[in-house]
């Protein structure tokens, strides 16, 4: 394609890109049962009231604005069933997700000027399985994956523009995409240092031409009005952040960072998945990135190539760094760096010559669809139904009168939104009694002691001698996955069924729901 058709139908080649991003997230959205991340989401907007909303937000390990933004997109859900509802939970994420396509169109346009480059990195990320993944739940990821290419855009339009209130315009954007994005995940931080390293490398290079021009120019002091502006943004949040970085410390259950650990992270942002990587790929993946970013840096040598390499490299340096000492290291936790891998790959692709930099994007956006549909086939969501099938089965086969009792909050919580139970009431449909079991009254913190509360927890004495003779049928949930318990059911009582009901990720094993019938021992 031309420079000049290129020009013309870039509006057009922009809103066809978006729309793809948005089509290959938004399927499946109901077809998938709620898991015990998104259940955290639903608990702490649906019904505590602001006063204590924020304080259970304060006790979590994420910042609020998610959940504030979420809170006012779910009004109009209010009061509908557990289906409208996970539509709309997973509905703004899906909207972010298209949104952080047209953000790093916008990124590739200002950081390569370039709107081949910008094309390019708008459809890598729109069929881009890693991203896709996390595009449709209910949780924080890609309202940061917007802000992380705004914030590119706005410092290397502050560092570049020539007109004195424009470049106070685009450093007042740097300074609020930047905040705003603290204010989303904490591994936004490594973010904020990665901009800030390459913000600082590129007037430290101008300064070599003469120090005092670089000091007393309206660009210097806009971009650092806007680094510093996301800093103050930020000082609300710093002691909540410190007792929340203390939670983390002390028990969380993230496993220690391996020697395979940043190879296969490698691997997932090239193809996303679940599964197990071989180490053949992971290397190979490891290889690749390490191409993409060096080339780039070597031949374009522009501002653009050093924000986008910095915003990739630094937050997987740091992170690895500090999960020596306290592990904090999850694949996912990359899509936010993830982005200036793939702007860097389009903009390696670009150095190519026009026929066959075009038939390279076009295998690359292939692949990555293939990725994204071997991901769904992967999933094979009719064979995992999960908690939600569980609840079906539950509503259809116990009684109202007769108790359920869950084992592990990593169930709880799914189940209890898919029986249509309400926090604040402990009941469900129908009336229904569900309640979480624990033998002190209290979970582990990051198994969701923020949202819970006292008309969740059941202990030991519903399964005493003398409670059971009034309990003619009990109802026990399991699960075979993480944080998984079985409850420890008297002897009093006979199993009298067992069915089991997968949910989607091997972590999370399988639901199973136990009918248990009282026989007196004589």
């Amino acid at each position: 394609m031309t420079r000049r058709a290129l020009k013309r139908l870039f509006p057009w080649t922009v809103i066809a890109i978006v729309a793809l991003g948005f089509a290959l997230r938004f399927p499946f959205l109901t077809s998938r049962s709620l898991w015990f991340d998104e259940a955290f989401s639903w608990r702490l907007i649906g019904y505590f009231p602001s006063s204590e909303f924020f304080t259970r937000a304060a006790a979590d390990v994420h910042p609020v604005l998610y959940y504030l933004l979420l809170w006012f997109w779910m009004l109009p859900a209010r009061g509908t069933g557990p289906e409208t509802t996970l539509l709309w939970l997973r509905a703004l994420s899906v909207l972010f997700g298209a949104a952080t396509v047209a953000a790093m169109i916008l990124a590739g346009r200002v950081l390569f000027r370039s709107r081949w480059v910008a094309c390019a990195a708008g459809l890598l990320t729109a069929v881009s399985a890693f991203q896709i993944q996390y595009a449709w739940e209910a949780r924080m990821y890609t309202l940061g994956t917007v802000l992380v290419p705004l914030a590119m855009a706005a410092l290397v339009r502050v560092a570049e523009v020539r007109s004195r209130g424009n470049v106070w315009w685009a450093g007042l954007g740097f300074g609020g995409a930047l905040g705003a994005l603290l204010h989303v995940h904490y591994y936004a931080l490594f973010s904020w240092v990665a901009l800030g390293a390459a913000k600082l490398a590129y007037f430290l290079g101008r300064m070599r031409r003469g120090a005092s021009t670089v000091l007393r120019s309206p660009n210097f002091h806009a971009a650092e009005v806007g680094f510093w502006l996301s800093a103050l943004l930020f000082l609300p949040q710093v002691p909540v952040f410190f007792a929340q970085a203390q939670r983390v410390q002390e028990a969380y259950w993230i496993p220690r960072i391996g020697a395979w650990s940043i190879p296969n992270t490698f691997a997932r942002l090239f193809w996303g998945g679940a599964g197990d990587i071989s180490p053949v790929w992971a290397v190979l993946a490891s290889l690749a990135a390490l191409f993409f970013v060096v080339f780039p840096l070597l031949r374009g040598r522009s501002f653009g190539d050093l924000v986008a390499a910095t915003s990739f490299v630094i937050p997987l340096l740091l992170s690895a760094a500090v999960s020596l000492r306290t592990s904090v290291y999850l694949d996912r936790y990359f899509l936010f760096a993830s982005l200036g891998l793939l702007l860097l790959l389009a903009r390696t692709v670009s150095f190519l010559p026009s026929r066959l930099r075009m038939a390279i994007l076009v295998a690359l956006a292939g692949f990555g669809f293939l990725s994204v549909t071997h991901f769904w086939q992967q999933l094979d969501f009719p064979r995992h139904p999960g908690a939600r099938a569980a609840a079906a089965f539950l509503a259809e086969t116990a009684m109202p009168s007769e108790p359920i009792v869950v084992s592990s909050p990593f169930a709880y919580f799914p189940l209890s939104f898919h029986l249509g139970c309400d926090v604040r009431g402990g009941s469900c449909r129908e009336g229904r009694s569900v309640r979480l079991y624990s033998e002190t009254g209290e979970v582990a913190h990051f198994a969701g002691a923020p949202i819970l509360t006292p008309n969740d927890i059941v202990g030991p004495e519903v399964l005493t001698s003398h409670v059971s003779r009034l309990i003619p049928r009990l109802w026990v949930v399991d699960t075979t996955g993480f944080g998984g318990s079985s409850l420890p059911v008297p002897p009093s009582y006979r199993l009298a069924s067992e069915t089991r009901f997968s949910e989607l990720f091997a972590f999370q094993g399988d639901i199973i729901v136990r009918k248990y019938v009282f026989e007196p021992i004589n």
